[in-house]
């Protein structure tokens, strides 16, 4: 963390992805999560790497799958928490419901201990 990477590629920062910038900071100042939500294709995923970028924290974008289940999110999360490294989950919506609500409570255990 805080490992200088040396100069890449920049995202171009647009009125719209300003307002993200700022929407997510500040979920982050009050131990939110957050969410950017969109059509496909329109950059979601660059946006929020491009923030980590700005602040100098690593960020691990991942593509969840059908086969993306509760055991392997836990240990996804225990890394996480263990390097306080942001991740950017896409195609959530692919993961079983059932999968889904375990990892809920999961990360809402997390949060709850974050805030506290």
């Amino acid at each position: 963390m805080y490992e200088y990477l040396g100069n890449s590629t920049r995202l171009v920062i647009t009125p719209l992805t300003n307002k993200c910038f700022i929407t997510l900071l500040n979920a982050i100042k009050y131990n939110f999560g957050g969410a950017i939500a969109g059509p496909a294709g329109i950059g979601k995923t660059e946006t929020m790497i491009e923030l980590s970028k700005s602040l100098a924290t690593h960020c691990i974008a991942f593509n969840c799958s059908e086969a993306t289940d509760n055991v392997m999110i836990s240990q996804f999360f225990k890394g996480l928490a263990s390097t306080g490294s942001w991740c950017c989950f896409d195609e959530f919506n692919r993961i079983y419901l059932e999968v889904l609500s375990v990892i809920a409570q999961d990360l809402q255990f997390l949060l709850d201990s974050k805030k506290n």
